[in-house]
């Protein structure tokens, strides 16, 4: 690896811990609970930043808790969950662009100069651009963290509206089940 780029893999690693750090200050201070009460006033602007902050790992609690309140509160389940999956659209393609170039793009490059032949020819022909788009997407859908499958994602280079796209229909689901199972307990 050049000194160019350890610096730019270091400087990408230091910008994602701030912004993990900026996640844990923000629920530790109670700034996001305050946020979301705030955009409560406003159903539109509070399932958007519900949903950009159910994507991620940090925030997904809080932000579970808040789309079974306006669901409970009688926010409709569909209002909430096609503007909701809009701002999870817009939260994971951020932490998309974050991740692909913190870490996909120096693990493709790692891979590509001292992986084994048979890895190396799996990613020069593209074969990992289907796998890694499919795995990221079922990550996606599942409980697990956003931010593993939008990694998959990155390292699958798959193409921006693809990512939004998978992005938006996924997570409109999640919340709509979430809304759902909130009504009827």
């Amino acid at each position: 690896m050049t000194t160019y780029h350890r610096e730019h893999y270091l400087r990408d690693v230091g910008i994602l811990l701030a912004s993990i750090g900026l996640a844990i200050v923000l629920r530790e201070t109670g700034a996001l609970s305050w946020l979301l009460q705030k955009a409560e006033q406003v159903s539109y602007l509070a399932s958007f930043v519900v949903g950009a902050f159910f994507t991620s790992l940090f925030t997904v609690v809080p932000a579970t808790a808040a789309i079974a309140e306006l669901a409970r509160t009688g926010t409709p389940i569909m209002h909430l969950a096609f503007i909701g999956g809009a701002g999870a659209m817009v939260g994971d393609f951020v932490l998309y662009l974050l991740l692909r170039e913190a870490l996909a793009e120096p693990l493709l490059m790692l891979v590509q100069t001292s992986g084994t032949d048979r890895l190396k020819r799996f990613v020069r022909r593209g074969r990992h651009r289907f796998i890694g788009t499919l795995l990221g997407a079922v990550v996606i859908a599942s409980p697990l963290p956003d931010e593993v499958g939008l990694l998959l994602m990155g390292f699958a280079k798959a193409k921006w509206y693809t990512t939004l796209m998978i992005t938006y229909v996924l997570n409109a689901a999640g919340i709509a089940i979430v809304a759902l199972a909130a009504r009827s307990f």
